[in-house]
């Protein structure tokens, strides 16, 4: 498995603490009406037609949108407010307090910039993002989590209203399963991927635990396993083995003459030619060899293992590995020191700890 240093070495870096302007051009900022009064006024209000014409053009924002900002009926856009700032000789950094809606189809209200991704909320929800949650690759819609436990959904709620602000959301029974779902704001997704997640399918993009986590403190760590383990981790009742389990796309590392033969669905390991399996077990998935490393500085020392192959209707393949806890010192230290936030998952944790006594 790879040492730290290199681990955090491959990471790409990231952002912690999002300012406004830190954001997307195009996202759509509310102001509070006597400071957009005032800071159109001051550059726009006084001038004659022709120079209002010769403004917008220098400002690359239109006339008629100008003058919708004056009498407002618009709300900037996150690409505009800095042209007009600018212009006002404002600084970016400290308008926060006049800044009272952030979002389009969903606006947060009174948001909390600059976002705080470092603190525990933060970690805490990336976290629970990397193992549960979507970001689309379509930037704009919603981020979307689907999970069997309503208990997750609903702090996963509370730690984005922490950061973000208010807005609405609903818990929905997903159609035809055995989970839950919600859609948070599009607008977090970009603050997710500058806090060092990714869009589209983990599977595919093999994200890294974000940098500030693994170099963190014991504290960041710990927030962040927790709810990777409370996700991830499989709890079968009367087994003496803890597994968290990730998957990797390996559909270019297989030779296409093996990938052609092989059918749709599970592959377990016992079938897989050696010469394969020698081949994939160089590339583990990222989030799980990062989540490795940290485990480790709690005591918990285990290598990931490639438990089976998956082939899809596309052609696509995975790897499925494995991070097993089979010990009792281990699952101590896992139960006591990590700990597991979900009570259910908790439990059975407790349960198989008691197994060993």
């Amino acid at each position: 498995m790879k040492e730290i240093s290199k681990y955090i070495e491959e990471s790409p870096n990231i952002k912690t603490i999002i300012q406004w302007y830190d954001l997307p051009e195009n996202k759509v900022i509310k102001l509070n009406p006597k400071f957009q009064k005032k800071i159109i006024n001051n550059i726009y209000g006084k001038l004659k037609y022709g120079e209002k014409k010769k403004l917008a053009k220098k400002l690359g924002i239109g006339r008629s949108h100008l003058r919708l900002l004056s009498n407002l009926k618009s709300n900037f856009s996150i690409g505009s407010l800095k042209k007009v700032l600018t212009k006002n000789k404002i600084p970016l950094k400290g308008i926060e307090e006049n800044i009272i809606g952030f979002g389009r189809k969903r606006m947060i209200n009174n948001p909390k910039f600059p976002i705080n991704m470092g603190s525990k909320e933060g970690v805490a929800l990336r976290s629970i993002i990397n193992s549960e949650g979507h970001i689309s690759k379509q930037v704009g819609r919603s981020v979307m989590v689907r999970v069997p436990e309503i208990e997750m959904l609903k702090k996963t709620i509370k730690y984005s209203k922490m950061l973000l602000g208010s807005f609405r959301v609903s818990i929905k029974k997903t159609k035809d399963k055995a989970t839950h779902e919600i859609f948070l704001p599009g607008e977090l997704g970009d603050i997710l991927v500058l806090s060092g997640l990714t869009r589209g399918r983990k599977s595919i993009n093999n994200p890294h635990v974000p940098k500030d986590i693994t170099t963190g403190s014991m504290d960041k760590k710990k927030v962040y396993l927790q709810w990777s383990l409370a996700s991830e981790m499989e709890c079968t009742k009367n087994s003496r083995v803890l597994k968290l389990t990730r998957y990797v796309n390996v559909s270019n590392i297989i030779e296409l003459s093996y990938l052609n033969k092989i059918k749709e669905g599970c592959i377990y390991k016992n079938g897989i030619p050696k010469i394969i399996l020698d081949r994939l077990s160089k590339y583990p998935p990222n989030l799980l060899i990062g989540e490795a490393l940290m485990l480790k500085d709690f005591g918990i020392i285990r290598n990931p293992y490639i438990i089976s192959l998956w082939k899809y209707k596309d052609g696509g393949i995975s790897a499925a590995w494995s991070l097993p806890i089979t010990n009792r010192k281990e699952i101590s230290i896992l139960y006591n020191k990590i700990g597991i936030p979900l009570k259910e998952k908790s439990e059975k944790v407790k349960g198989v700890l008691q197994i060993y006594k």
